[in-house]
């Protein structure tokens, strides 16, 4: 599983009309278009919030937003995360 398209055409909206952070979903909504979402910027406020609600370390940040259970982003955007975590 994973996006469609690029980067930014893989955003797409909820069911309840509510962009995703998560680069997956099941309702089939249509993807957006443009630079709506910019999926480095919500990988990191993943991690602020892994952090800061579950007292993850880093590694287990980057392994949950890489995760094909969980978040799905990109080994890139998991590592741009990482490295502004305490930015």
């Amino acid at each position: 599983m994973g996006r469609l398209g690029s980067a930014n055409s893989g955003c797409r909206v909820s069911c309840s009309g509510e962009v995703s952070v998560a680069p997956h979903l099941k309702c089939g909504a249509p993807p957006i278009q443009g630079p709506e979402c910019d999926w480095n910027a919500n990988a990191l406020a993943k991690a602020k919030s892994y952090q800061e609600t579950m007292a993850m370390s880093p590694e287990s940040i980057r392994e949950q937003l890489t995760s094909e259970y969980g978040e799905q982003f990109t080994a890139e955007e998991a590592d741009f995360a990482i490295q502004h975590l305490n930015g």
